[in-house]
């Protein structure tokens, strides 16, 4: 299997600050990711002792059945076991939450797929955290102005006339 490392690591600073809550670290965690092309989510929460973030492609899909045909999706999941794994913990000590370094071992600081944008597009949170503040605003006031999903696409422009956001995104 070929491994990915990310293309601007963590800044090594990152693992010596200590941080008031997990809500802060997690935030600029999140945007550090969609920087460099991939989504971290919640894997495990302790709201007081520990947060693990995860690869959005990290573990594998839930669905098991003996039988493909009986799978009511339609697409495959887009799972597939990555292996990217930051933990955070809380210290009664130092009253401070800190990152912990990534097990090498298993290969925790790297990703089984390539951090390609493409890729990141395909998932909403990845497409959200790809637009610009003032894009989201737009959006935002348009929507609650009352204008119809093909007026907010229309205004957003695109490349080659393709809105850089869908029907659907929009709506979401």
């Amino acid at each position: 299997m070929e491994y990915h490392e990310v293309q601007n690591a963590l800044n090594e600073a990152i693992y010596n600050n200590q941080y008031q809550t997990s809500e802060e670290i997690k935030q600029y965690l999140k945007k550090w990711a969609i920087e460099n092309n991939f989504v971290l989510v919640v894997d495990k929460s302790d709201k007081n002792r520990r947060l693990d973030l995860r690869c959005k492609f990290g573990k594998a899909c839930r669905i098991h059945l003996a039988n493909d045909k009986e799978r009511k999706k339609s697409r495959a999941s887009f799972k597939d076991e990555c292996p990217f794994l930051i933990r955070i913990k809380y210290s009664k000590l130092t009253e401070a939450w800190t990152v912990d370094q990534s097990n090498k071992v298993r290969q925790e600081h790297l990703h089984n797929h390539a951090l390609l944008v493409e890729k990141l597009q395909v998932i909403p949170e990845g497409k959200v955290g790809m637009l610009a503040q003032k894009t989201i605003k737009l959006v935002t006031t348009m929507i609650k102005a009352g204008n119809r999903v093909p007026e907010i696409r229309k205004t957003l422009g695109g490349r080659d006339g393709q809105s850089i956001l869908s029907y659907h995104d929009i709506r979401n």
